[in-house]
């Protein structure tokens, strides 16, 4: 009798859910666009050719030499600028940054210094970082031809030619750089946590619905009892939030072909044990609150900052020391904790054991504010 009456409010919350096209779109729909940007932004951004503005006052054989190394990289387009063009490509944005060759930068090095190559760009980027490592690079590869060359300029010119008409062959292969992927991944997924719980907890506001037009009511006084119709609420949202999480996770690894460094399986597993915390959760606020406004005022008192100190929106050890203790006392580090314990290879049971608690904890306060609201 408990499963049949369960079974036919599930069937009524999932119907009541999916007979309207907008409830479909806002449950199962915008989530999983959302997401899906959000990481094909991301894919796409690591891709980018950066456009790098040249003024280059030396015009010698050792400048060539730092231009076409930049350029053999492929992930720089390389432009001539004039001095008074520098400012103007900058501020606009036509070049991501420029870099200025003094005109005494082939004396420098062939008097056994280290010229400096000045790069001008508004503010700090992954660009120009790795610009400024390549160039440090270079320049002490110029300078150890110089010191090999014994400063002579004919030595020294001789085997700029010599390293440019190479003949010798090399053999390239793409190393897999996991670094990326990882925090890629684990960085959307973190924030992929907080539409998790958002999503979750508006389904489990459909009670409030319920309270308002008077189905609880209706429901207090029929043969149903209050833990038949918790069950029925958690199982039909966990059915929509299973759909959600199984769509985004395939799109993500099959579509967009990011690298979770952890089985399928394993990421399935932790966000739906995370999922199951949020849906407990929406199902106690909407239990306990006595109005829909109330329930809103409870759950963003606690969506935004609970993210923040858990590290969805970025690393946790960036917090204060206090602020990372109280961390632990929410599902979303837990859930991140699982991400990257699963990532580096190890067991994720003991943080989805501490994901369960959480949900059992809210479970069993969600149906004590049902049956002490029937009660009253």
């Amino acid at each position: 009798m408990l499963m049949a009456n369960t079974w036919l409010i599930i069937k009524n919350i999932l119907y009541r859910i999916l007979k309207k096209k907008s409830n479909i779109l806002m449950h199962i729909v915008l989530p999983v666009g959302v997401v899906m940007g959000i990481f094909i932004l991301f894919s796409f951004s690591t891709q980018s050719v950066y456009t790098v503005g040249i003024y280059d006052l030396s015009m010698s054989q050792s400048s060539e030499y730092i231009k076409n190394e930049i350029q053999s990289t492929g992930k720089f387009s390389l432009i001539e600028v004039s001095e008074d063009e520098i400012d103007t490509y900058i501020v606009e944005g036509d070049a991501s940054f420029v870099l200025k060759i003094p005109e005494d930068f082939e004396k420098t090095i062939l008097t056994g210094e280290t010229p400096q190559i000045i790069l001008v760009s508004l503010q700090e980027s992954e660009g120009a970082s790795w610009m400024d490592a390549i160039l440090n690079i270079q320049v002490e590869n110029l300078v150890d031809i110089a010191y090999g060359s014994s400063y002579d300029a004919n030595t020294y010119y001789s085997v700029l030619e010599n390293l440019k008409a190479s003949t010798v062959s090399m053999a390239a292969k793409t190393v897999d750089d996991s670094s990326f992927d990882v925090e890629m991944s684990g960085q959307m997924l973190g924030m992929y946590l907080m539409f998790v719980l958002l999503s979750a907890s508006m389904t489990a506001f459909l009670i409030l619905d319920e309270k308002k037009r008077g189905t609880f009511s209706r429901i207090a006084t029929a043969p149903v009892r209050p833990i038949s119709y918790t069950m029925a609420n958690i199982l039909s949202n966990l059915i929509i939030l299973t759909t959600q999480l199984i769509l985004v996770l395939v799109l993500i690894k099959f579509v967009i072909k990011v690298n979770f460094h952890t089985s399928f399986w394993n990421m399935l597993i932790i966000l739906f044990f995370y999922g199951l915390c949020s849906v407990g959760f929406g199902v106690m606020v909407a239990s306990a609150a006595a109005n829909i406004n109330k329930a809103n005022a409870i759950f963003y008192l606690y969506l935004s900052p609970s993210c923040m100190i858990s590290g969805c929106f970025w690393p946790a050890e960036f917090m204060p020391d206090i602020l990372q203790k109280i961390a632990y006392v929410t599902p979303q580090r837990w859930a991140i904790s699982a991400i990257e314990t699963a990532q580096r290879g190890e067991s994720i049971l003991l943080p989805i054991l501490i994901l369960a608690a959480f949900s059992a904890l809210l479970f069993i306060g969600a149906a004590y504010f049902i049956k002490y609201k029937e009660k009253a």
